[in-house]
């Protein structure tokens, strides 16, 4: 089955230029389900009606189609088939559609930019032009999103870029690591880079002591640790462990 899957999509993927990096993302990303945003309308999507027949019977998994110019907020409260995915969701994105900006500004604060989607955004060969569509969106760090910038008009090869980010809303930026250029035959780019800074960024926490009265900042009652503690609370490891991971990943 799965031998079967690849041999096919090997086929569409040299046919239809660009399929070959879905191709490779579906492979190497374990999902059971996707998403396909799209302009096909606008003629900038020709190709998706044959790769879309060929990916319906060979796709092991939910395959949903929306049209980046008629897709109505008030109809979609999340993703498609996102209750059918059982959290492997994928989705693959045209950044050149006309109207994608709303759908990426709708996405973002409905907590789409994590670790349960895994996204493929294709761009145009202006890399400034592609970046300007994530510079306002609440990417997580832990998001697992491909940037595949066209390197000319062939088709044939694209640079693929590693994006992540600490959250606009508390502050953060996005960030964007080349991982080389792919070809129908290079395979599938991965990070080696380790997410471990979040720039600075400012995040709270909520700490209660019940039915204990505290003459001191709660600051310093959680920073007081003993020496030689016979015992510590909780909330004082917790804070510990919160200060040393404060250290290591650059947060405040």
């Amino acid at each position: 089955m799965i031998r079967t899957i690849w041999i096919v999509l090997s086929i569409v993927s040299l046919v239809f230029g660009r399929w070959f990096v879905v191709e490779q993302f579906i492979q190497q990303s374990n999902i059971n389900s996707l998403t396909v945003v799209h302009c096909h309308r606008d003629g900038l999507d020709r190709e998706l009606t044959v790769w879309a027949k060929t990916l319906q019977k060979t796709f092991p998994g939910p395959v949903a189609y929306v049209d980046s110019g008629q897709w109505d907020r008030a109809k979609f409260s999340s993703i498609p088939i996102v209750t059918r995915s059982l959290h492997r969701l994928g989705l693959v994105v045209n950044l050149e559609c006309n109207n994608i900006r709303p759908f990426l500004q709708y996405a973002s604060p409905a907590g789409h930019f994590n670790s349960s989607y895994r996204w493929l955004f294709f761009g145009r060969q202006n890399l400034n032009h592609s970046k300007s569509f994530f510079t306002n969106l609440d990417i997580n760090l832990d998001a697992s999103i491909t940037l595949a910038v066209r390197r000319d008009d062939s088709l044939r090869v694209y640079a693929i870029y590693d994006v992540y980010g600490s959250v606009k809303l508390r502050g953060g930026t996005v960030k964007f690591d080349y991982l080389g250029d792919s070809t129908s035959t290079s395979g599938w780019l991965k990070t080696t880079h380790k997410r471990d800074n979040l720039q600075q960024i400012e995040l709270r926490a909520v700490v209660s002591s019940l039915n204990q009265h505290q003459p001191e900042t709660i600051e310093g009652y959680l920073s007081a640790v003993p020496v030689k503690p016979r015992a510590i609370t909780a909330p004082k490891f917790a804070y510990q462990l919160a200060k040393i991971l404060q250290m290591k990943l650059n947060f405040r």
